[in-house]
């Protein structure tokens, strides 16, 4: 079955506070991008994400088709208080659920699950998922070579890897051609996109 993309009330004046216009830009051509995700429950998975939430629920919005989405953000200091705050303010939803390490919300028949993964993750167990992204995270997983092996063997078949700098090799990946103004959703602007066959 196939899934339309969600339509999320996002606020654009604070999108636009938060974000620079032309990282704005990167995420609205993707979603007019051929590149999609279709998958009733799926996980994505964003390390070194400090607070951001804005930026996973703009991938969703622009990606995928689901009904039931975990985004799992892995950073060493992680405050929910802060991005309960941040979603009120960029939704306008406000009733959450919220419990231990993850918080929950529902929108138009979706379900949204942000878990809160505090810890280094280069030397911590990585999850399974469906969609990987990064952002200027190059730099703290350079030393770690056994980082992206782990993250290869964890994608989900069908998976999207998107980082912006995109220095995974393996013959399970298979790069996705992309508009160019993708580079603007990163820091290194070596963006790319890979699929897990």
């Amino acid at each position: 079955m196939i899934f339309k993309k969600p339509k999320f009330t996002l606020d654009n004046d604070f999108l636009k506070d938060k974000l620079y216009e032309d990282s704005l830009l990167g995420f609205n051509v993707l979603k007019k991008s051929d590149i999609t995700l279709n998958k009733k429950e799926l996980t994505l998975f964003y390390p070194g994400a400090a607070n951001d939430i804005i930026r996973p629920l703009l991938l969703l919005d622009a990606l995928a088709n689901f009904k039931q989405a975990t985004i799992i953000l892995a950073d060493t200091h992680l405050n929910s208080n802060s991005v309960l705050e941040m979603m009120q303010n960029l939704t306008n939803i406000k009733k959450f659920k919220k419990k231990n390490n993850s918080l929950t919300f529902k929108f138009k028949n979706k379900e949204i699950n942000f878990v809160f993964k505090e810890c280094d993750i280069l030397k911590s167990e990585i999850p399974e998922f469906d969609i990987y992204f990064e952002r200027a995270f190059q730099l703290f997983r350079k030393d770690a070579k056994e980082f992206i092996p782990k993250i290869i063997a964890k994608a989900n078949k069908d998976a999207l890897l998107i980082s912006d700098y995109l220095d995974f090799k393996d013959e399970t990946l298979k790069k996705i051609n992309f508009p160019k103004e993708l580079n603007y959703i990163g820091f290194y602007k070596k963006s790319g996109v890979l699929r897990k066959l």
